[in-house]
């Protein structure tokens, strides 16, 4: 299957919340038609290509399956990894999630932090999220790292750069998803997040909070990007489009317009 070629500088990806009725092998012929460099994996019971149980030889096999394909897998969408169930609970599943990482040569995986006022202690919360964390990432010395990405309904971003700022190590950083932002400065909201933007969710919504196309909303994405790519960003541009969540167009429509919209920016 031949591969269209955008002449792009951005690396690209969507993440498989667009392709929900597929498996990796499918999303992987979307990737090579459209020209994509990475696929971002689901990990979960609920539609995932990829299971927490899923076996080694799985695994492996999904990995195998990417390399033949010349196909990236910049992150693994993991869930339910917060202290809702305690600190214990959210270290044996994030050490679970790095395995499965690991195994699968993804570089990263994302997690979402939770709802602080969901925990058994609010006011210790940044301290208690970032000292799991630390401990996850203490027992390896090399091998995946860890993206959290703001949302809304979780922490707030300044929590979430404060836990970044307590971990303090380059294996935990940010995926930065701008549409789940409520605040109208995104260009001083970018720039505090600069230094930990590993990977950015090109994502975009209407006034009433509905996903709409890139470029067609109320985010300032071409702004955005223009700020990342002058200070020497170079992470993934990944589009996200939740068809798993809500009644969107397909990617037949979707996906060449996240490229239009792309090359609009390029230059």
């Amino acid at each position: 299957m031949s591969k269209t070629s955008h002449a792009l500088k951005y690396k690209t990806s969507f993440t498989t919340m667009a392709t929900p009725e597929l498996d990796h092998a499918r999303a992987l012929e979307l990737a090579e038609r459209y020209g994509f460099d990475g696929i971002d994996l689901r990990v979960s019971d609920d539609r995932g290509e990829v299971k927490p149980g899923s076996p080694e030889e799985e695994l492996i096999k999904i990995k195998n399956d990417f390399e033949n394909a010349g196909i990236k897998i910049p992150a693994l969408l993991c869930y339910k990894i917060d202290l809702s169930e305690g600190g214990e609970k959210m270290l044996l599943n994030l050490e679970r999630h790095l395995d499965i990482a690991g195994i699968l040569g993804a570089p990263w995986i994302r997690v979402f932090t939770g709802d602080p006022a969901k925990t058994a202690k609010p006011e210790c919360f940044t301290s208690e999220y970032s000292g799991v964390i630390k401990k996850a990432l203490a027992k390896r010395q090399e091998g995946p790292g860890i993206l959290i990405q703001n949302h809304r309904g979780n922490a707030a971003l300044g929590e979430i750069l404060e836990i970044l700022k307590l971990v303090n190590d380059s294996r935990c950083n940010l995926v930065y998803s701008p549409d789940h932002l409520e605040e109208p400065d995104f260009d001083k909201t970018t720039g505090e997040c600069m230094p930990y933007i590993r990977e950015i969710y090109i994502a975009d919504r209407n006034a009433g909070g509905k996903p709409v196309l890139p470029g067609s909303g109320i985010i300032p994405l071409g702004r955005i990007i223009k700020k990342l790519d002058s200070s020497g960003y170079r992470g993934f541009y990944t589009f996200k489009w939740e068809r798993i969540w809500h009644q969107l167009p397909d990617v037949e429509t979707a996906f060449p317009a996240f490229f239009q919209f792309l090359q609009s920016q390029d230059g």
